[in-house]
């Protein structure tokens, strides 16, 4: 019961801090036959009465066209939480991989990920899902980062939760934060049943290498595992070059302009979630934060200006040092600004008729 506990805690403070539950979701969640999925599936379903939240679950396992995963512990398994499995045929996706596979090498990785999450859009559309839940936990997370950062010279990670406008449904990773050895404990304790994994690259894979360089400095760095689990949630100190980046201008302004240059940044500093297709500024006066607002292109020459906060003389100048950078390559430049009356007349837009024919304030810059 021990493990139970320390994963629906760490379930719940991902939860919590990423907003990836909510009352009335239909979730799929992924049920692989693996241990992380039986125990994603189990924990959500304590967790609904743990939470008082009330979602639905609906475990779904994908054919893949590989050697037949064994059903009946997987659908014994649901049945004793009371739920149904769905088996989608997904069979093509042997025949593609095997199509993309280069010579002396495993069938491609990448291409299976994005081939399994078109599958399980493509049923939580047919069930009517609004999220899709996968069993992906922390260790992977730090996986990922390590992948990312030998092979494609970057830092990054999979995010916690992620919107596909084209596909209607949001992916979430409620184990975000759970530790794999929480999860192996669980499976031991619980008993799950314990399924022969049938991907022909297990084991040979450079994620099983990230696996291995991870292990070895836990081994050589007792403090390790520890510290990266706090650096990765550690925001207010993350500190790199880029972070400095401000865009002053080229006329004398008293504020600069600093681009919040990813989702979870805007997140942190807006308190709110944002669209992937938006972009947003903090405002700033000798490194203090004074304003802050965000934009969406409408158009080639169009955008929306909108959640704007803080000083109106700041904003006023914010909003004119974007201009002036944007109508380098927009001519002209048709501005759209949605917030409060006041706040509209104070920055110098005029009421007038859109395309559509409805009022809207606005402006245009020629130059």
């Amino acid at each position: 019961m021990k493990s139970i506990r320390k994963v629906l805690a760490a379930l719940r403070e991902g939860d919590l801090l990423f907003n990836l539950l909510e009352e009335g979701d239909k979730v799929g969640v992924g049920l692989s036959g693996g241990k992380d999925s039986f125990a994603l599936l189990k924990a959500l379903t304590l967790y609904r009465h743990y939470a008082h939240k009330n979602f639905q679950i609906v475990p779904i396992h994908l054919d893949l066209g590989f050697s037949k995963v064994q059903i009946e512990p997987l659908e014994s398994f649901c049945e004793s939480l009371n739920l149904k499995l769905v088996i989608n045929d997904a069979t093509f996706t042997k025949d593609v991989l095997i199509a993309h596979q280069k010579e002396g090498k495993h069938l491609p990785c990448s291409i299976c990920s994005r081939m399994k999450k078109a599958a399980m859009v493509s049923e939580a559309k047919r069930l009517k899902l609004n999220k899709i839940a996968f069993a992906h936990h922390l260790d992977d997370a730090f996986e990922t980062f390590f992948l990312n950062l030998f092979h494609g010279g970057r830092f990054s990670t999979f995010e916690p939760k992620m919107e596909l406008k084209r596909g209607g449904v949001t992916f979430i990773r409620p184990f975000y934060l759970v530790k794999e050895e929480d999860i192996t404990r669980l499976a031991e304790e619980e008993n799950f049943p314990k399924i022969p994994k049938i991907c022909p690259a297990d084991g040979k894979t450079e994620r099983q290498k990230m696996k291995d360089l991870i292990k070895s400095f836990k081994n050589e760095f007792p403090s390790f595992y520890g510290n990266l689990t706090k650096a990765f949630l550690d925001y207010e100190h993350f500190s790199l070059p880029f972070l400095r980046y401000e865009i002053s201008g080229e006329k004398t302004y008293t504020y600069t302009l600093k681009p919040l240059l990813s989702a979870f940044e805007a997140r942190t500093y807006l308190r709110e979630e944002v669209k992937k297709d938006e972009k947003s500024f903090l405002v700033l006066k000798k490194e203090k934060v004074v304003a802050s607002f965000s934009y969406q292109m409408k158009g080639y020459h169009r955008i929306l200006l909108y959640r704007l906060r803080g000083e109106k003389e700041a904003l006023k100048e914010g909003i004119a040092i974007l201009s002036e950078k944007l109508s380098k390559t927009l001519v002209p430049l048709y501005l759209e600004l949605k917030g409060p009356l006041s706040i509209k007349k104070a920055l110098g837009f005029t009421l007038t008729t859109g395309r559509n024919g409805q009022k809207i304030y606005a402006k245009t810059i020629n130059h």
